[in-house]
């Protein structure tokens, strides 16, 4: 569980650090924000589903794009908080950061 958590998370953080690197926020405290970020709400995502296939609540496959579209509402409400940009803009790139990560989660999921 825990290796799978590092894993995860890191994969998580360069993938989406690298997109908003794409989007030109090259900063360096601008990448910091997207590792904290992607810190709290993967670490919270895993926690979640961990909890849900322990005790087998819900299905995970609608939970887990309930809790991804949590995601991008939280994290594009503390990018628009940090970066103090357009509302339209920061929720696309919110958008595009995880689903770009979601993507590339399942692939490795399914192909490795």
């Amino acid at each position: 569980m825990i290796a799978s958590f590092f894993i995860d998370f890191f994969l998580t953080a360069i993938i989406e650090m690298f997109a908003i690197y794409f989007f030109g926020y090259k900063k360096f405290r601008d990448l910091l924000f997207v590792f904290f970020l992607n810190l709290i709400t993967n670490s919270a995502l895993t926690y979640i589903i961990y909890f849900n296939r322990q005790y087998d609540h819900f299905s995970e496959i609608p939970l887990v794009i309930i809790l991804e579209i949590l995601i991008v509402i939280i994290e594009w409400r503390l990018m628009v908080w940090f970066w103090q940009e357009n509302v339209k803009k920061l929720f696309l790139i919110s958008f595009v950061l995880n689903a770009s990560s979601l993507v590339v989660g399942w692939l490795m999921f399914f192909f490795l």
